[in-house]
């Protein structure tokens, strides 16, 4: 009998933290899973590793070519026998109850294709990470940010295979969000919201090795969603977009940089108003919440003017109704720009 769940989890040069993930999988409360291994052609001690282990549970493959984390992804999917399959990377842990509660809340919600959980990232960052909980507001973040943890998620197989829905491997880096961008018109998307995984970040991974490789995937993804949205960004709205819009830790230091984005969030909410690719309630807070971060990024700068028009922008009313990641944050805004 096949099992209920696939853990899947490619590896290629994770022989260092896989221990202590391998372990982390097989003390699951729930326990009718294969955890897939994939060896993409590791230069290690990855062999050693895994044939130390007895546990029926574990499926070991090894590539013939090193295909790649999407290729290995796309063939892991391809083999998988579970009617889910969660994602597991080779360097993280996942806690006792992680598949019990995503496998219960898949199973009680059958309109949803894909869940993720929160996670407490450890090494040398530490914060917990939690990203919000309905397909609407899911889905709204997808042009700004990877809204829900591919290493967290699992995912009804089914609704993948009968879409045709594969990790696209023209992406090396940010073949997740991808996948989510591709997905979105045919699935709802859903986020527990308790951490059930321990996200290693350590010196030398992918995520931070590779940054400008994640940037600029980012661009084409939002090229994909630009089309779906029929907007049209000049060069010059591009260049704000990429250079301060998108940017956490934007150094905006004159006033036209924030009126510019201000226009490019409007037409933003003008275009999903004709298209509603997004819902249109979930879109605006997020739209909102852009612009204060940014007005924020600003006022860090000493400029007190920008009062005026940050209250007077109909972004702002957007922002006023949702709870920011930091509001603390707001806090600050409201004390440098206090209401009339």
């Amino acid at each position: 009998m096949s099992p209920k769940i696939t853990v899947l989890m490619p590896t290629y040069k994770g022989a260092r933290y896989l221990r202590e993930t391998i372990d982390s999988v097989l003390a699951q409360t729930f326990r009718d899973f294969e955890l897939l291994i994939i060896n993409d052609c590791s230069p290690d001690n990855t062999d050693e590793i895994i044939a130390s282990y007895r546990d029926s549970r574990i499926r070991y493959v090894k590539n013939k070519k090193n295909l790649g984390i999407s290729g290995s992804s796309n063939y892991g999917f391809s083999i998988a026998e579970g009617k889910y399959i969660a994602r597991q990377d080779h360097d993280d842990i996942s806690a006792p109850s992680r598949l019990e509660k995503q496998f219960n809340y898949l199973e009680q919600h059958p309109e949803t294709g894909v869940v993720g959980t929160g996670f407490k990232v450890f090494g040398s960052k530490r914060k917990t990470v939690i990203y919000p909980e309905n397909d609407a507001d899911i889905k709204a973040l997808l042009l700004f940010k990877m809204p829900l943890a591919h290493q967290t998620s699992m995912m009804r197989k089914e609704a993948f295979l009968k879409n045709n829905l594969k990790y696209d491997e023209s992406y090396a880096s940010s073949n997740d969000r991808k996948l989510w961008i591709d997905a979105m018109d045919f699935m709802q998307f859903h986020n527990l919201q308790e951490p059930l995984l321990k996200y290693r970040m350590y010196k030398g991974m992918t995520s931070v090795t590779k940054r400008d490789r994640v940037l600029e995937e980012g661009k084409r993804l939002r090229e994909i969603l630009y089309k779906k949205l029929g907007l049209k960004p000049t060069a010059e709205q591009k260049d704000i977009i990429n250079t301060y819009l998108m940017q956490g830790r934007a150094h905006i230091k004159n006033k036209e940089v924030v009126i510019a984005i201000e226009e490019i969030l409007r037409e933003f909410l003008k275009a999903n108003h004709k298209t509603k690719i997004f819902d249109e309630q979930a879109f605006e807070k997020v739209c909102g919440e852009y612009f204060f971060k940014r007005c924020l990024n600003y006022s860090f700068y000493g400029h007190r003017s920008i009062k005026d028009f940050y209250r007077a922008s109909p972004l702002a009313a957007f922002s006023d109704g949702i709870k920011p990641a930091s509001s603390a944050a707001f806090q600050i805004l409201n004390l440098l720009f206090p209401k009339a």
